[in-house]
């Protein structure tokens, strides 16, 4: 997961208007193994890789809060997520970083790496959005 979120969103916003994609931004941590394990699900499941391929900008960003602190606080408030629902939070971006999925019930679960078409379902009703 990528620790520092102000700079790696400002160059996922940068390739996604270049691109003409959305941003799907995921609030994991490491050590987090639902975090681990969709992140290998979006790389993995043919799917999933095929509709970031084509509609998406993948970027991870840390929400770590085993130090005292917790990483990346600006972004987590700038989008309202809740991270007592669990991470990893999926979250679609417009190209210029507008949250495009503001209702938290709307958004997968952090267990929905156990069954990918539940992710294949959320990516297929934002790619165009």
């Amino acid at each position: 997961m990528g620790a520092e979120g102000a700079p790696l969103l400002q160059s996922a916003i940068a390739e996604a208007k270049q691109e003409n994609k959305n941003i799907l931004l995921s609030l994991g941590a490491n050590w987090c193994s639902d975090s681990q394990n969709t992140y290998d699900a979006l790389l993995q499941n043919p799917q999933l890789k095929q509709l970031i391929e084509e509609h998406y900008i993948l970027t991870l960003i840390d929400v770590n809060n085993r130090v005292g602190h917790q990483r990346n606080s600006p972004l987590i408030s700038r989008y309202g997520v809740d991270l007592e629902r669990g991470i990893p939070a999926l979250l679609v971006l417009t190209p210029s970083g507008e949250l495009m999925t503001k209702d938290p019930d709307q958004r997968p679960k952090d267990s929905d790496h156990e069954e990918p078409q539940k992710l294949v379902e959320y990516l297929e009703r934002w790619k165009n959005r």
